[in-house]
């Protein structure tokens, strides 16, 4: 009996310590370190997303398709009388619902659903909505067309079988698709579930003009459109800073389209900001770019606001620095590794530097071509495009600066854009130059969307998880581009579908299925470069010239982005601020990174192909092709009239000057004459004076702000440090404590 005891004994400890030594390695293993976690149900659930985007794309590509084969004299009858396809527009008229506006006629029967959240209209019971699509038109301000292209969009957009489409969707996984919606090249937006988005004094207020509708929306320029229809890239604003752009508030009017442009990127884009006035300068002084996730993006829109015009201008210096931050991104891999646009804007010519400025983007675009950088230390392993922009009467295309400019565009392969000073001081002409720089801004968006269409680009992406500012819930948006595949060799670019969707159910599922996915990983700490891992101890001197000394763990100290340092790997640093000479981000982790690494996964897709140059001619404004002097030439056979059809601005349909009102083509026509302040809360999307953690009905429960504490996801441990010491991971720590728990038991 007492040989089995001790055997018993021995038999015991030997337990107790494999499982002590188990749980140790568990310390130190694949939780800690990073693991494949499975992420089967999320994969197999976005999947279905794309199934239901390719459902819609088909219907209304299908809808278009039929829309633009009747003769002109069925369109031009298409709101006022029967016709025999797509029946059942919303009234016997079959007239659509415009998005602006403070009422339906009866009919509608407009109902308060909650799974939108609680807002001022509905008394905080719910969304005000009714089961049709209501289409928003662009201010008139940005666009004189906005009527007619509104009312082309309701002909094909709108009906009974493209709502049916959208119902489908939106009753699916528990209401996680939200609200859907498509906008076209032309900046039209048609959504379901039918919201109106209501006139408001307060904009009257702000912009000087009569009751408005969202004045400010473009869906051109929002992020889903712009990462479905451009894919990842590398975007470079050079913006000129000189003491000439006080003049006609060009600066003022700068600011605030940059920062548009900027808010347009996604985290799957990389961004570099050079300002210019007789010297060039970097946000940060930074030398290479970043990801363009939400914290870099509103550190860049600071520096964007902090510019103060002085000085004489440099182009030569803007070139050179702006050439040194890719050429340092490309070496390092630190980039989009899809193609690069430079968006060079100034308004006037060169006053300081060398004036062979001209001849440097030539010989960049040269090298960009054949391999070889600015300064002949690496090959530019990408393709770039440039954009050139004129802003204000100095530099007009008549003017000796405006022509030196679009020499240096047609010499660089690139598009020259010329946007005038505002006509006047008030409000209504700059708001319109303001749209007019935006739109010059963007045009290497339709750059990308012209390539794309060319090489059938048909890819679902995702933007970023964000929450919404009037449907108070985190959510991604899925979005894939529409086109007319009437002529099967040339797809023509007409648009974006998006789906909101919540992403509280993903994540919990994910979460439930990998219950450490929250935990940090062990020291030393992964970075975003593949086999590179932090030092073990660093210290860095910051901006203010502090030195701080970190010693296991990633820091935030002087960039939006978690970092540490690293040895021989990542970013090598200018300078001896940090120790080791060479810094990376750290890895995100957690629930939400790998969802967002997931989401980001789908759209990456991208080509270096560029279009060939009649087809970049064809792009060009009329007034300011190239001809004969387009680098690389024109072939014999380029028909440029002939091209530019294939990109559409405008989507083609109804006459111009067919509409001037929405009476027409509306339900709901607006007559804004007897408005009052008490017309604006019959529609009002305001969430602020509601408690959104009231709303039991909400579908999916998670979908609640996160202050509700509804996700049902425990929040992530941080292993940050303000460099005030060091600090164990917490990974580290439970298991520590773990193991020591384990060991006095055994005692």
């Amino acid at each position: 009996s007492g040989v089995c005891a001790r055997s018993s004994r021995l038999q015991s400890e030997t337990m107790r310590t494999r499982a002590l030594v188990l749980l140790l390695l568990a310390c130190f293993g694949a939780e800690c370190y990073g693991q494949a976690w499975d992420l089967l149900a999320a994969t197999a659930n976005l999947d279905r997303k794309k199934a239901l985007l390719t459902d819609i794309i088909v219907q209304i590509e299908k809808n278009y398709k039929e829309f633009s084969n009747v003769t002109k004299a069925k369109r031009d009858t298409w709101f006022t009388s029967s016709n025999d396809f797509d029946e059942g527009r919303g009234t016997s008229s079959e007239k659509s619902i415009n998005a602006c506006g403070n009422g339906l006629p009866s009919g509608f029967n407009p109902v308060c659903d909650p799974f939108l959240g609680l807002t001022q209209a509905c008394e905080c019971s719910g969304k005000k909505k009714v089961d049709k699509v209501t289409v928003k038109p662009l201010d008139k301000l940005k666009d004189v067309n906005s009527v007619r292209n509104a009312a082309n969009v309701a002909a094909f957009a709108s009906g009974d079988s493209i709502s049916a489409k959208y119902k489908r969707a939106e009753g699916l996984q528990d209401y996680e698709n939200k609200l859907m919606y498509f906008g076209s090249v032309d900046g039209v937006l048609a959504m379901y579930p039918g919201v109106l988005w209501p006139y408001t004094k307060d904009e009257k207020a702000t912009y000087g003009t009569e009751y408005t509708c969202g004045k400010n929306y473009d869906p051109r320029y929002r992020p889903w459109f712009l990462s479905a229809s451009n894919g990842p890239k590398n975007v470079i604003f050079i913006l000129d800073s000189s003491g000439s752009m006080t003049q006609s508030s060009r600066m003022t009017l700068l600011k605030k389209a940059a920062s548009m442009m900027v808010d347009s990127l996604t985290m799957a884009d990389y961004l570099g900001v050079v300002s210019f006035a007789a010297e060039a300068k970097t946000f940060l002084n930074l030398n290479f770019l970043a990801p363009a996730a939400k914290g870099f993006r509103n550190k860049v829109k600071d520096y964007i606001e902090s510019l103060s015009p002085s000085g004489g201008t440099n182009y030569e210096a803007a070139f050179k620095q702006a050439f040194k931050m890719a050429d340092v991104s490309y070496k390092q891999n630190y980039d989009s590794g899809c193609q690069t646009v430079y968006v060079f804007l100034t308004d006037g010519e060169q006053t300081l530097g060398s004036d062979g400025y001209a001849g440097l983007v030539q010989n960049r675009k040269f090298k960009a071509s054949s391999g070889g950088s600015e300064d002949n230390s690496a090959a530019i392993s990408r393709k770039e495009m440039f954009i050139i922009i004129g802003l204000g009467n100095d530099v007009a295309p008549s003017t000796p600066a405006g022509v030196a400019l679009k020499n240096m565009a047609c010499l660089s392969g690139g598009i020259f854009e010329s946007v005038p000073d505002a006509i006047s001081s008030d409000a209504d002409s700059k708001f319109t130059t303001e749209g007019l720089i935006l739109k010059a801004m963007g045009s290497f968006s339709r750059y990308f969307q012209t390539t794309n269409a060319i090489q059938k680009r048909d890819v679902v992406s995702y933007t970023e998880i964000y929450e919404g500012a009037t449907f108070p819930m985190e959510m991604t948006t899925a979005a894939q581009s529409v086109y007319d595949k009437s002529d099967p060799d040339r797809w023509k670019f007409m648009g974006v579908v998006g789906i909101d969707l919540v992403t509280c159910g993903i994540e919990k599922a994910i979460f439930e299925k990998n219950p450490g996915i929250n935990n940090p990983p062990a020291w030393p700490e992964e970075t975003k470069f593949k086999g590179c891992m932090c030092a073990d101890t660093y210290s860095y001197t910051t901006a203010s010239g502090v030195v701080q000394k970190y010693d296991g763990v990633c820091t935030t100290s002087d960039w939006p982005n978690a970092w540490c340092a690293t040895k021989n790997c990542g970013i090598k640093v200018e300078g001896n601020a940090i120790s080791t000479g060479w810094w990376a981000d750290c890895k995100p982790f957690g629930v939400r990174s790998e969802l967002e690494d997931l989401l980001m996964k789908s759209g990456e897709e991208c080509s270096q192909t560029q279009i060939d140059s009649c087809e970049i001619e064809a792009l060009r404004p009329e007034a300011y092709r190239c001809g004969t002097s387009s680098i690389p030439a024109l072939s014999a056979t380029c028909n440029v009239t002939k091209q530019a059809l294939n990109n559409w601005v405008q989507i083609p349909g109804f006459d111009n000057n067919m509409f001037t009102t929405d009476t027409t083509w509306a339900a709901n026509p607006q007559d804004l004459a007897g408005y009052t302040d008490a017309d604006n809360i019959v529609w009002s999307s305001d969430t602020s004076q509601c408690d959104q953690c009231v709303n039991t009905k909400m579908v999916p429960q998670c979908a609640l702000p996160a202050k509700c504490g509804a996700s049902g996801i425990p929040p992530i441990f941080s292993s940050m440090s303000d460099g005030a010491g060091a600090i164990l991971s917490p990974c580290l720590s439970t298991c520590f404590l773990s193991a020591v728990a384990l060991v006095l038991h055994m005692i």
